[in-house]
């Protein structure tokens, strides 16, 4: 017996006892969701109960693997886990909720999809219907909305990423890149990114999504949302359900929402180890290796009760209790601390008033980690056991194993999940369990690890179901909730989950009937006319459906012209209605239970379920009660296993088990319309055939089946023989001709016309086996406790009496036949309970019976109870008669609650007036239709397709990068076409001469940041030794074209010589550009130096001879780039100079002048290049000296002087060298140390920069 409720704290003013949810318990009304692989609460349940993985791959839409993922935890900024589990796409109409569609990319999904999720939850709850009208009873000024989220709003990654451009600038600008490119780069880069503007804020903010179902959705309450980390939910659901305790609101929307599965949180989870690196998440599980992280969102409606029950709402579930604390002082801020964890619990059931031990579900917070799974159950398993001693009482489970851990949404997915368990009376699994926990003693636990989805039978020791829930968070942070059913009848449940559904479609004559199957019409449940062709089978889904339709079809195709038929896979056809059907109710008798048997229907069909929960309190006051002996624990050894169908094989278990399952199938039958013309039942069989035919009511016969098992069962002080049963595939006549050489056995049971079980001592029946064996007869000993029907059982006649004398057994509605011969049923209440008395002595004359009832008119036999054993005797003892045996069970392989289905579908079918035959399935999730256009949405931020258009077009805008300080890649020569079509990128660019470039040092040599006056030559810091021109990388930008590496023979086809010498072309044109850059610069540094007064003759010299030549080389390489186009058709002439040439002859010989000698190798630099860019290095060439006069800019005069008028410098001899080594040192003299102080230091020699500058072209042209 559970314990009463604990005492009240000690530190609680005696006041606050009204306050306790006990007193003003809360109703969940309504509810609503998005979670992985559910776009709605119904799927989600449908998912749970089918105990689905919706775990899958991390798909690209949240990041991409190959980016973050890397086996090593230790791995820097990269995720360890590549799975998860993520909500499905949905259509959102913006202008429904009255948002402009251009405000959507700055507006986070967790605001979008609050809305629709919250709009669907009213049209649950029945507030609002779909149209958008408010019931009479709903007051939205009185609707409130709290929501729990955690960490970052996912909108704040691109915002915040945008403001991340000074560093990318930075960055870039450190590798060498140009200004220029340093603003292509940063523009290329923020146009991937939402922007900031007005509706940014509201739009990234965690409140606003509360506030904006408020705003949206019309509600006046109090909005707000809360952040307890993973316990987010829960404790939004606390505050929701004070609002209504103070009577501030009447209405509540509350829950979690969390979308947040971008890398970012992916990292977080992973730097702690929190993540499962075998990619599934096993709460529970000797497996268990961590969490897998999840998306979702779940909002609940809530009400008072006493509300919700005067305004006739449906409620799912009551909240009963809720319970919080903090774990204090500890060691870590997100390590789980046990003892804090009990505070929460005990306060739980504080304001709960009721024990924990009264509990039958627990829904932990079982994240799948190994310390935090341990420290829950420790809490949890020391509150049980302080409650009481029972063990193996309390289903637990865990629904992350599902869906992963939806953080600030985890707690309303698991009150969800329980709150459908209670409405159904179901006790939902939980997944990824082979091996429990072996750190946890569950044998001997209050628990048990519940990994099958099974039916919830009324404990007559727990008379209100109930189920709890917790969460836990980062910081210590911990909550508890109780809920309890709003009702134990089941009789108004609507069943939500997918079902076996049946369909039967009806016409006036066979070929509308075909016309009607083709047309598509859905099937429907009944009634139908006598005349009408008739066709019907069941289905579990609508693939299901489609295929028995399309069977259907094809078989009516092939026999129009036929009367009936029923295929093998549940399909039934009639022309019409039989003729004067009369329906026989057969009964099932011990032998014939398994473990589970009815599961399905216990669950899918309520008035099975209710059968089980009135045979269950049958067993008040009894150790061990019936439920969970038929559907057990589940366990995780066969021998276990073995034990459990021992127990259930037990007369006192057996008997009123298949009695409850017996019951419960024709309940239903009877309630679509089934009349049975007479009732006949196999040995046990026949008490429930009296029950079914009006003789005794269900609370009598339920204890009479329970009171006949345990009459049947041996004595306590009985140690002997018991006795044992055989069955003998012969006739009676010949067993009985048998058994006078075996006077100690008996026939028993008389089954059909060749089955007769004889019974007696064990060692007399195993000799009669070996008799029969002899004979060539296939005898077979059966697992039963006893000998029934023998002397064996003698001592339960007395017992059994005793109990029937306690219940009256009144006349049947219609004939029962007696399994005893002579025997029948009236008035005589007293003669009725005699029979059903000596009927445990008497041998069981089934044949007898069922011939009796055949006689009598009875044409079609329905079976009621587990397997098909009386069905195949009836078509044994009748096998030329016109009758049909119809189960209504497909034993422990099959699904008994499509068996059932099938049953009143082939009944229907044959003419019986049955309708209503799905009325236990709630109609189908209808979606609101969407108001206006749509856009896809889903947890990741949405990106509109303007914005994907202008990223995809900044990155294909051609822009390529610059030398530092190069004004754009606009300005660069352009090579030609022909040569170039494939190339999109440099890889990079040779160092110069002294490893550390142009750009790597000022003129003055005194370093990139000397000012001429202290404050910085250059406007930014120029690219040095480890930049572009000092032997660093180019980075290579998005889809750029990778030349391959060309053979050793130095290439044989058009694409590759054409790629290597256009890739040369390139770097020579951003080398020069860069050398462009450098005067430029100069002669900015010249002309803030004549602004601030100062005058030095050799500086301005030394900058006005820099600029000339750099004109120069732009010309000179102008000439570098034609001899090198010329090289490339003789180069690609030699690449196949065997090959015919276009237009058939052969290509034209290599000219003498390009000899192999003309091609040797340049000397080796001092610095060595990649391979692969050394192999693409184009060879040396000859070329004569070229003459160019280059305009050279005026120089700027000096304060107090005038320029010589028409002075220009005379035309430069450049002699490029055929090959020149690199030179070790660029000979530029150094500048002062103080530009202010003119004489200091050497003179810069204009000579020595010409002939340094010429030796640079020279040495980069070849």
């Amino acid at each position: 017996m559970t314990q009463p409720a604990l005492p009240l704290s000690p530190s609680e003013p005696d006041g606050f006892d009204d306050r306790r949810l006990a007193r003003t318990p809360i109703a969940i009304v309504g509810m609503s969701g998005l979670f992985p692989m559910a776009r709605n609460h119904r799927e989600y349940w449908q998912n749970v109960v089918d105990g689905v993985d919706c775990t899958t791959e991390v798909p690209p839409s949240r990041w991409d693997l190959d980016d973050y993922y890397d086996s090593d935890p230790a791995a820097p900024d990269k995720t360890y886990s590549r799975r998860g589990a993520f909500i499905p796409d949905v259509e959102f109409s913006p202008l429904e909720f009255g948002l402009p569609p251009n405000q959507l990319e700055v507006t986070s999904t967790m605001q979008t999809l609050s809305l629709g999720v919250a709009r669907d939850l009213l049209r649950d709850a029945g507030a609002r219907d779909a149209a958008g009208a408010d019931a009479d009873w709903y007051d939205s000024g009185r609707t409130g909305v709290v929501l729990g989220t955690t960490g970052p709003v996912p909108l704040m990654h691109p915002l915040a990423a945008r403001l991340s451009t000074p560093v990318l600038r930075e960055a870039v600008r450190s590798c060498g890149l140009s200004e220029a490119d340093a603003d292509a780069i940063s523009r290329k880069y923020v146009e991937a990114f939402a922007p900031w503007e007005e509706n940014s804020f509201p739009g990234l903010l965690a409140n606003v999504v509360a506030g904006r179902v408020a705003n949206r959705l019309g509600l006046g309450g109090m909005n707000t949302t809360v952040d307890a980390a993973c316990a987010a939910s829960l404790s939004a659901v606390r505050l929701a359900v004070a609002e209504l305790v103070d009577g501030r609101a009447d209405t509540m929307i509350t829950g979690g929402v969390d979308t947040e599965n971008t890398i970012f949180i992916y990292l977080c989870f992973s730097k702690v180890q929190a993540l499962s690196k075998s990619g599934t998440i096993s709460p529970f599980s000797d497996d268990a290796d961590g969490t897998l992280l999840g998306e979702g969102i779940g909002m609940l409606a809530l009400r008072r009760l006493a509300d919700a029950q005067r305004d006739g709402n449906r409620i799912y579930a009551v909240i009963r209790g809720i319970g919080s604390s903090s774990d204090g002082r500890s060691k870590s801020i997100y390590a789980p601390r046990a003892e804090g964890q009990r505070v929460a619990l005990d306060r739980a059931y504080h304001d709960a008033d009721c024990s924990p031990a009264s509990v039958e579900l627990f829904e932990a917070h079982a994240t799948g980690t190994a310390v935090g799974d341990r420290t829950e159950l420790t809490a949890l398993g020391g509150l049980l056991r302080d409650a009481g001693d029972e063990r193996n009482y309390a289903a637990l489970g865990s629904v992350k194993s599902q869906i992963g851990h939806t953080k600030g949404a985890a707690g309303t997915a698991s009150l969800m999940k329980l709150a459908l368990g209670l409405y159904h009376k179901v006790l939902p699994p939980t997944i990824n369990v082979e091996r429990p926990n072996s750190a946890v003693d569950f044998t001997d636990a209050p628990f048990y690890v519940n990994v099958a989805n099974r039916p919830w039978i009324r404990d007559p020791h727990r008379p209100a179901r109930r189920a709890a829930a917790s969460a836990m968070g980062f910081g210590g942070t911990n909550f508890h909730v109780v809920l309890e059913e709003h009702s134990g009848d089941r009789s108004a449940v609507q069943v939500l989950h997918r079902t076996a559904r049946a369909h039967l479609w009806h016409a006036p004559d066979v070929p509308a009937l075909l016309e009607l199957l083709r047309s598509g019409a859905p099937g429907g449940d009944g009634p139908i006319p006598a005349d009408a062709a008739r066709v019907g089978f069941v289905a579990v889904d609508d693939e299901g459906v489609d295929e028995l339709r399309a069977l259907a079809l094809a078989q009516l195709e092939r026999a129009p012209d036929a009367v009936e038929w029923s295929h093998p896979r549940g399909v039934h056809f009639r022309r019409a209605a039989r003729r004067g059907v009369t329906v026989a109710g057969l009964f099932a008798g011990q032998g014939s239970q398994y473990l589970d048997m009815g599961l399905d229907a216990a669950i899918g069909v309520p008035p099975v379920g209710a059968a089980f929960d009135e045979a269950n309190a049958a067993f008040d006051g009894a150790e061990r009660r019936l439920a969970p002996i038929v559907f057990p624990p589940p366990v995780f050894s066969a021998a276990l296993r073995q034990e459990q169908e021992v127990a259930l094989r037990a007369t006192e278990h057996a008997q009123p088990a298949i009695g409850a399952l017996s019951v419960g199938q024709f309940r239903y039958l009877r309630e679509l319309g089934l009349r049975p013309a007479g009732y006949l039942g196999h040995s046990f069989g026949e008490l429930t055939a009296l029950h079914a035919a009006g003789a005794l009511d269900a609370a009598g016969y339920f204890r009479l089946a329970r009171e006949r098992g345990l009459a049947m069962a041996p004595p306590a002080d009985d140690t002997g023989d018991r006795g044992t049963m055989a069955a003998v595939p012969a006739s009676r006549d010949r067993v009985a001709a048998m058994l006078t050489e075996h006077p100690d056995l008996v026939i028993c049971n008389h089954n059909a016309p060749e089955q007769v079980v004889v019974g007696g001592p064990t060692e007399a029946v195993a000799a009669f086996v070996r008799r029969c064996a002899d004979e060539g007869l296939d005898a077979r000993p059966l697992p039963v406790s006893a000998a029934f029907h023998t002397r064996y059982v003698a001592h339960a006649v007395d017992r059994f009496a005793e109990a029937l004398s306690t219940v009256g057994i009144g006349e049947p509605a219609a004939p029962v036949y007696s399994n005893t011969r002579g025997a029948g049923y009236g008035s005589d209440s007293a003669a009725n309970a005699a029979v059903l008395a000596r009927q445990l002595l008497e041998p069981v004359e089934f044949v007898d019976a069922v011939r009796a009832a055949h006689a009598a008119g009875c044409d079609i036999f329905v079976e009621f109870g587990p397997k098909q054993v009386l069905t195949r005797l009836v078509r044994q003892i009748l096998p030329d008669a016109d009758v049909v045996a119809i189960p209504t069970d497909a034993g422990p392989l099959g699904s008994s609650d499509v068996a059932l289905k099938q049953a009143a579908v082939q009944l229907a079918v044959l003419g019986v007036d049955l309708s209503g035959l799905n009325r236990h399935q709630a109609d189908p999730f209808e979606a609101v239709p969407a108001k206006g256009p749509t856009v896809t949405l889903s947890a990741p931020e949405y990106t509109p397709p303007a914005r994907r258009a202008a990223h995809a077009a900044a990155l294909g805008d051609g822009y390529r990068i610059t030398a530092a300080g190069a004004p754009a890649a606009a300005a660069l020569p352009t090579p030609r076409a022909e040569l170039t079509s494939e190339v999109t990128t440099v890889d990079y660019v040779p160092a110069s001469a002294n490893g550390a470039g142009v750009n790597g040092a000022g003129v003055n040599g005194a370093g990139a940041h000397h000012d001429l006056n202290g404050a910085g030559l250059l406007d930014s810091a120029p690219v040095n030794g480890a930049g572009r021109n000092g032997g660093g990388y180019l980075p290579e930008p998005v889809a750029a074209h990778h030349p391959q590496p060309v053979p050793a023979d130095g290439g044989a086809g058009l694409s590759a010589g054409a790629d290597i010498l256009a890739q040369q072309v390139n770097l020579h044109a951003v080398y020069l550009e860069s050398q462009l850059d450098v005067a430029n610069r100069l002669v900015g540094a010249l002309q803030e130096y004549q602004r601030r007064g100062q005058a030095d003759e050799r500086f301005t010299e030394a900058v006005a001879t820099v600029a000339g030549q750099s004109v120069a080389i732009g010309q000179t390489h102008t000439r570098a780039n034609e001899v090198l186009a010329q090289l490339a058709a003789l180069e690609l002439a030699t690449a196949d100079s065997g090959a015919p040439a276009p237009g058939g002859g052969h290509r034209p010989a290599l000219p003498t002048s390009f000899g192999p000698t003309s091609f040797a190798p340049a000397p080796a630099a001092p610095r060595e290049f990649p391979p692969t860019q050394a192999a693409l290095a184009a060879p040396p060439i000859t070329a004569p000296p070229i003459t160019v006069t280059p305009p050279v800019p005026a120089p700027v005069p000096a304060p107090g002087s005038t320029p010589a008028p028409g002075s220009t410098p005379a035309p430069a001899q450049l002699p490029i060298p055929a090959q020149l080594p690199i030179p070790a040192q660029l000979p530029i003299p150094a500048q002062p140390v103080t530009p202010d102080a003119p004489g200091v230091g050497g003179a810069v020699d204009r000579a020595a920069v010409r002939g340094a500058l010429i030796e640079v072209v020279a040495e980069k042209t070849g």
